[in-house]
């Protein structure tokens, strides 16, 4: 028996040469953007253990340098304390909805605060920014501000140093963590952290 979405799937194709052309376009679109946040997820999260990701907070072990002894953008050390800092932002602009997942959203994630979500906008904009620029971004709770505080080389990468900053809207009272962003070997820019 066919799944409904492979019924839907079998309208579409069905109907015309151009709705079905324009259903295998968004398709093959959308198997792209999977694969590559999945490789984006893969060179983002530190390996050690084995292959198994380290613990949450942890600085990543040393891996071997990459082919023609490049780094890998998992060398990079992140603070020790990365984990709870996030955590303590995220909780500090939390706000109840009803319509998120867990019933809270978070007005410290930036990509969502500036309507950046998928594809490398957000990075790109940080990559391009010079220091003590700054996104800022309203927030149901809290507001938000991404600053460049440095342009540094971290292990061999070119990279943005930045602060997230998130104030409440009513109290004024404030809450903030560091950030990095970096070029890869290709070009293209990525969040460390």
């Amino acid at each position: 028996m066919l799944r409904p979405a492979a019924l839907i799937a079998l309208a579409v194709l069905a109907a015309t040469p151009a709705a079905a052309q324009s259903f295998l376009k968004d398709l093959a679109k959308s198997a792209a953007r999977q694969a590559t946040e999945a490789a984006v997820r893969n060179v983002m999260t530190p390996q050690s253990n084995g292959g198994r990701a380290s613990q949450a907070g942890q600085a990543p072990a040393k891996r071997s340098a990459g082919k023609a002894g490049r780094p890998s953008m998992g060398d990079i050390e992140r603070p020790a304390d990365l984990a709870e800092k996030k955590k303590a932002v995220d909780d500090f602009s939390a706000y109840p909805c009803d319509d998120c997942e867990g019933g809270r959203g978070y007005d410290s994630w930036a990509r969502h605060g500036l309507n950046m979500v998928g594809g490398s906008d957000f990075e790109k904009k940080v990559g391009a920014m010079g220091v003590g620029e700054s996104l800022t971004w309203k927030g149901r709770a809290a507001d938000g501000a991404l600053t460049v505080v440095a342009d540094a080389e971290h292990e061999g990468f070119q990279c943005k140093e930045v602060v997230y900053r998130m104030t409440k809207v009513k109290t004024k009272a404030t809450a903030e963590r560091e950030g990095l962003f970096c070029q890869n070997a290709a070009g293209g820019w990525a969040e460390v952290y």
